[in-house]
């Protein structure tokens, strides 16, 4: 397909749409604000019969430096640093495979209020840290939740725009950044979050090396979670609408297709507070449990700056995980329980401590009880009592 191209349309209604369309060889997200100014610019100046002077930077010039032997040089140097920094860590995700026939994603979003985000930023200027910082340490803990990890990888999107000039050149300047962090559940929140930030600039000033080169010089053990886990972060509202003279425009977002990572939170602060949207390849996690997620790293970030250490942040460790269902649904707890078993058999449905069950293995034990109770007489749909243990296998 070609690198990018653009179309033109009207509805019953007379309304005019611009479809624009930008492979990510020659675009990024940051891009399409400059794009949209652009345009806007070339249009009023067209209004007037004035002329735009071409950009005094264009990305062939980013490219060239890319190229270049001082370039080379520092990629060198800092693909040594990458190999010292990354070590293998365990995949946090909760499911028991990794290999899906198809990438189809699946979208759960959230939204954190602005007076939440007024009390992230008063902790983040605390904590001489970024708002991301804080958030990036809400899903760490998140991930240690529903792992019952420590030590987690993950890899966060970088702008990539470290080169003097090129922030208002429109091109792919995004890299991803591996990034491995230990969770100490004794440690202040405070000090986590300012740990988090000098390891984030450590990691960013090594930024200038691809995500692929960095992962060629790795072991397969070592290169996988960091292609499993993506965090990105937009500081701004969503795209940026400049101003047409004498034309009211809407910004429409397309539907999110497949997606790359098995798990991507994609973070993004606007007036209304923080939007979290989770994207995640369908076969792999289902909708229960990625809800279950995004309800826990809200609860988070709701009670975060109320808490002293990271222990208390994650005190639910141990409580078993089971599909959430809201308080306005009309489906039985049950029905949603064998509708996630049915469609992820090997997803995690019960974690407690280093102990796992997945749905396949809970719906055989709800079946062997069921075959009990019958056995001594129950009849289907009759009201029984249980009574057992407090133990994880009952």
């Amino acid at each position: 397909s070609t690198p990018s191209n653009s179309s033109a349309a009207s509805d019953v209604y007379k309304r005019q749409f611009l479809h624009l369309v930008a492979h990510h060889i020659v675009s990024d997200a940051w891009s399409l604000d400059i794009l949209l100014e652009d345009l806007a610019r070339l249009y009023r100046a067209k209004l007037r019969g004035e002329q735009v002077p071409a950009p005094r930077l264009q990305y062939g010039d980013y490219a060239a430096y890319t190229a270049s032997q001082e370039t080379r040089k520092q990629q060198t140097e800092q693909r040594a640093f990458w190999k010292q920094y990354l070590c293998d860590v365990d995949n946090p995700l909760p499911y028991r495979h990794s290999h899906a026939i198809s990438r189809t994603g699946g979208v759960i979003e959230e939204i954190v209020g602005a007076h939440i985000v007024a009390d992230l930023e008063q902790l983040a200027t605390a904590s001489d840290a970024s708002l991301f910082s804080v958030i990036m340490m809400c899903f760490l803990v998140t991930l240690s939740r529903f792992s019952n990890q420590q030590v987690l990888g993950l890899s966060v999107a970088h702008a990539g725009r470290v080169v003097p000039g090129t922030e208002g050149i429109t091109g792919f300047f995004v890299n991803l950044l591996p990034f491995v962090t230990r969770l100490s559940p004794d440690i202040s929140v405070e000090s986590m979050i300012r740990r988090l930030q000098a390891d984030l600039n450590q990691v960013q000033a090594h930024s200038e090396l691809p995500f692929d080169q960095i992962m060629s010089g790795l072991s397969p053990s070592t290169a996988a979670p960091f292609s499993k886990i993506m965090l990105e972060f937009d500081g701004q509202s969503l795209v940026k609408l400049p101003e047409f003279t004498g034309i009211a425009v809407e910004n429409i977002t397309a539907a999110r297709g497949d997606t790359q990572f098995d798990l991507t939170l994609s973070v993004t602060k606007g007036d209304g507070g923080l939007r979290l949207s989770w994207h995640y390849v369908t076969e792999l996690l289902d909708s229960c449990t990625v809800r279950a997620m995004s309800n826990e790293m809200a609860r988070i970030l709701k009670s975060v700056c109320q808490t002293v250490c990271i222990a208390k942040l994650s005190a639910s460790y141990g409580t078993p995980m089971v599909p959430s269902v809201p308080a306005s649904a009309t489906v039985d707890i049950m029905d949603a329980i064998l509708d996630a078993g049915h469609r992820n058999p090997a997803a995690l449905a019960l974690v407690q401590g280093t102990r796992h069950q997945t749905y396949e293995d809970f719906l055989a034990r709800v079946a062997a009880y069921g075959s009990a109770l019958q056995t001594s007489g129950a009849e289907i749909g009759e009201i029984v009592g249980v009574c057992v243990g407090y133990q994880f296998e009952e």
